[in-house]
């Protein structure tokens, strides 16, 4: 029963084995200030690439992407030339470079986010907002019906048969208490969702486009 988990816990660990493979690794303190803020870290990173991994499947580890993506910029916000590689289960995500400028830039917003956040109730969830940013992003055009779809399944959580329903993020206990059966979606569920997720999007789309012009 072990053995298709230790099989893919293998073929992890030899990715990321690749991935480092000829470049010593390095810690990094990182300390970037924002205004009345300072946001401080450390990283280990091989050659130029901060690469992470984690036994889960792409589209089942956001909070996780979260933390990776505040590490990836606060790397780039402080000078540093890195780019991130995230090895899963069922594929990798890789984060280019981004001008420091941009980086703190966007780290500056994510604080005020959260200083709101800490003073009132707001629209913002991983993977609900994720699902509704990287639908808007699909496609030749937005289509804002079919982002709203996705969001709501992963507000609201699916059923894959008997014994077999993913719970939505609306039954978080925290979730519950707060917004009490009520459903988030609106124009600043919307507006948060872009300001966290967009940042993160093209970051993505980015190095998978320098990528393909290499090949």
């Amino acid at each position: 029963m072990l053995g298709p988990v230790l099989a893919e816990a293998r073929e992890i660990t030899e990715r990321v084995r690749q991935a480092r493979a000829g470049c010593e690794a390095r810690t990094v303190r990182v300390e970037c200030a924002l205004g009345d803020a300072t946001v401080r870290g450390v990283l280990v990173v091989h050659g130029r690439a901060q690469v992470t991994f984690r036994f889960s499947k792409l589209d089942g580890h956001v909070a996780w992407r979260l933390r990776t993506w505040v590490a990836h910029l606060l790397g780039c916000a402080s000078g540093e030339s890195i780019e991130t590689m995230a090895e899963l289960r069922d594929g990798e995500e890789r984060l280019a470079h981004i001008a420091p400028t941009q980086a703190r830039e966007i780290l500056s917003a994510l604080v005020a986010f959260y200083r709101t956040g800490c003073t009132r109730r707001v629209p913002f969830f991983p993977e609900t907002s994720s699902a509704w940013a990287d639908a808007m992003r699909r496609g030749a055009a937005p289509d804002a019906a079919r982002a709203i779809e996705e969001a709501r399944k992963a507000w609201r959580g699916q059923r894959w048969g008997p014994g077999g329903d993913m719970r939505g993020e609306r039954d978080d206990p925290f979730n519950t208490i707060v917004w009490r059966g009520e459903e988030p979606f609106g124009s600043e569920f919307e507006e948060a969702a872009r300001m966290v997720w967009d940042p993160w999007l093209t970051a993505s789309r980015e190095e998978e486009k320098g990528r393909q012009q290499q090949q």
